[in-house]
């Protein structure tokens, strides 16, 4: 079974690497010609223009954190990236109003990472918890020479309790095949703290501090140095942590404008069927 799931989350993680990376790559003077299929079948075709990379950025630009009260008392918190402690420090600027709150959904869908907010995961426990696992390799070239076993080194980290402001109610955290390192961190620190549900599609299978090296041809290569585990000593790299139900997006829902995801944790908080 565990071979099953480091198949999936491989497959999951090379997805991503196709069809949001590489998919358009190519040169900025060179337009893609697309033909494309609408929900009628009928087809038309579009010609996309590259640009640089730096007007992209400036173009794809959306906040670090998002927030609003839904239905029902649910607050919705979106962390869209970790690169910056804003995601953070704006979650403990309104957690006197989310903490009115019946329920919070956690959406860290497209969060890349950067660094793990472990302030915010302190309001959410009252007792000390070990969320983390991990271990690096000790390397000395004449052990291996001699045959000796591969020696290690690690330790484990535990989350402290906020202290003074505790949020004791349901919370829930959405996953998907982008949710990469420090925000692989969080979902692996939450199902580490048994807080929640984990509902979406599984993590990237990422996290590990990368080794940056130098390649012919100007490029680079990163090399996972750490292996990081859930606070049970589980490993989650290399096959992504699995949600506790599995929901993902459809040609149709995106065309609908539907979100099944964000629908199945409201679902599972309401007990809605409507």
């Amino acid at each position: 079974m565990a071979g099953a799931q480091f198949k999936v989350a491989l497959g999951q993680d090379m997805n991503v690497r196709t069809y949001d990376y590489g998919l358009f790559a190519g040169s900025i003077k060179e337009p893609i010609q697309l033909l494309l299929r609408d929900s009628q079948g009928k087809t038309k075709k579009h010609t996309v223009y590259r640009v640089k990379s730096e007007m992209r950025s400036k173009k794809l630009v959306i906040p670090a954190f998002e927030y609003k009260i839904l239905a029902d008392s649910i607050a919705y918190v979106v962390f869209n990236s970790f690169s910056t402690d804003s995601a953070e420090n704006a979650f403990i600027t309104h957690f006197e109003e989310i903490s009115k709150s019946k329920a919070i959904i956690f959406d860290i869908r497209n969060n890349g990472g950067g660094t793990t907010p472990l302030r915010a995961l302190r309001y959410l426990i009252q007792q000390p918890q070990t969320i983390h696992k991990w271990y690096t390799r000790v390397y000395k070239p004449a052990f291996r020479a001699w045959g000796r076993k591969q020696e290690t080194y690690g330790g484990q980290n535990t989350l402290n309790p906020n202290g003074e402001f505790i949020y004791d109610k349901p919370v829930i955290v959405l996953t998907s095949v982008r949710t990469f390192s420090a925000a692989e961190d969080f979902v692996g620190a939450f199902r580490s703290l048994n807080r929640g549900l984990l509902i979406g599609e599984a993590t990237g299978g990422s996290t590990g501090q990368p080794l940056t090296i130098s390649l012919p041809g100007n490029l680079t290569a990163r090399i996972c140095t750490k292996r990081d585990m859930f606070g049970n000593g589980e490993d989650f790299v290399g096959k992504g942590v699995i949600p506790d139900i599995s929901v993902a997006p459809t040609v149709s829902d995106v065309r609908n404008g539907r979100d099944p995801v964000l629908e199945a944790a409201i679902l599972e908080l309401t007990g809605d069927n409507k």
